[in-house]
């Protein structure tokens, strides 16, 4: 928008959410200093692969609105688990208006009983107990940060390919770390996750690069150390005093002269 486009001519440099973004001022000659710096949700130290290789369910954490499509997941995890595993779970965690809907499809569906709802979890501690026995995540509406907060546990992602996604899709990178299904296909969701549970032994053996992946770009301190840099960068490369955070471990911006 206009305001944004003149905040950038008063500004020395811009610090954007996503790479893309950033290549895309880039590219279209914008002249100050740019420096992506994407959301994150957990330190380096605290991102790895699953505890175990036996992880059999599916996924998902979110709200359960309209916008976020649970349904569409609860009915292709229904069409399609007779041709998975009795052990393959889908285990649904959030809150929300249609979370009572949600359960009555579920008591009344054939292989209804292999459907968890978990309710609201934010202790990091029960999200990775869960995580561990994923197989994969599935975003069947737009996707947000969830994405982010599953490969930092390992664990790929199951995403629609057309809906209003935040900026956070572009830690999608198939076939690394993510599988696009045709957005609003009940069928076709079906089909990804028969998929994915076919090549399991592939996805398992990728956890631990999909962490990593997500530990050197979605991570805090990969956060903080690209907006510690637009500072030093803007400052003109003066003298700067070495960033502090409790518990994160963050390197001085290159070339900077300590104080």
């Amino acid at each position: 928008g206009v305001s944004r486009r003149l905040m950038r001519r008063l500004a020395d440099g811009q610090i954007c959410y996503t790479r893309t973004e950033a290549a895309y001022l880039s590219e279209r000659g914008y002249e100050g200093i740019i420096v992506a710096a994407p959301n994150a949700v957990a330190r380096s130290v605290e991102i790895r692969a699953r505890d175990t290789q036996a992880a059999t369910n599916f996924v998902y954490v979110g709200r359960m609105v309209p916008a976020k499509r649970p349904e569409l997941l609860l009915q292709a995890f229904l069409h399609a688990a007779p041709a998975l595993s009795d052990h393959c779970r889908l285990a649904m965690v959030g809150d929300g208006p249609l979370l009572t809907e949600l359960r009555r499809l579920a008591e009344t569906a054939d292989h209804g009983a292999r459907v968890d709802f978990l309710g609201h979890i934010s202790d990091p501690h029960a999200l990775a107990q869960i995580y561990d026995g994923a197989l994969a995540a599935v975003s069947p509406g737009y996707v947000g940060l969830s994405i982010v907060q599953a490969h930092s546990f390992g664990v790929p992602m199951v995403v629609a390919d057309d809906e209003p996604h935040s900026p956070e899709i572009e830690a999608a990178s198939p076939p690394e770390n993510a599988v696009f299904f045709e957005a609003r296909s009940v069928e076709q969701l079906s089909k990804a996750l028969c998929g994915v549970w076919a090549d399991r032994a592939v996805w398992l053996a990728r956890g631990p690069d999909i962490a990593r992946r997500c530990s050197e770009r979605y991570s805090l301190e990969a956060q903080a150390e690209a907006i510690w840099e637009a500072v030093y960068r803007v400052s003109g490369g003066h003298r700067v005093a070495p960033l502090k955070v409790e518990g994160l471990a963050l390197p001085t911006p290159r070339s900077a002269k300590l104080v």
